[in-house]
């Protein structure tokens, strides 16, 4: 045996599917910073329609993405301007950090 795969989410933890219900104020003050007119029902929509777009995509394709490619996508969508790197890595930091705080 060379190779062990585990199955983390929903087997060595629990987990939600839901892209809504854990609480993302920390990445939507994010987007509030970076400039967004949107209220946080309409980050919440949009995250979790720009997630699933990313979702489908994989299922079909058996690739995996990185959360750099959905949070960039995401920002493009909302934010006045393109986001640059660093928009998009403290957004993606404050999504990966919300269970923390």
């Amino acid at each position: 045996m060379t190779h062990v795969l585990f199955d983390f989410f929903g087997t060595l933890v629990a987990y939600s599917e839901s892209r809504v219900e854990q609480g993302f104020q920390r990445s939507y003050e994010v987007l509030v910073t970076a400039g967004t007119q949107g209220d946080y029902a309409g980050f919440l929509e949009r995250w979790s329609g720009t997630f699933e777009e990313f979702e489908m995509r994989a299922q079909h394709s058996l690739d995996e993405y990185s959360m750099n490619d959905v949070c960039e996508k995401f920002l493009q969508q909302v934010l006045p301007q393109p986001p640059d790197p660093d928009v998009i890595a403290r957004f993606r930091d404050a999504y990966d950090l919300r269970k923390l705080y």
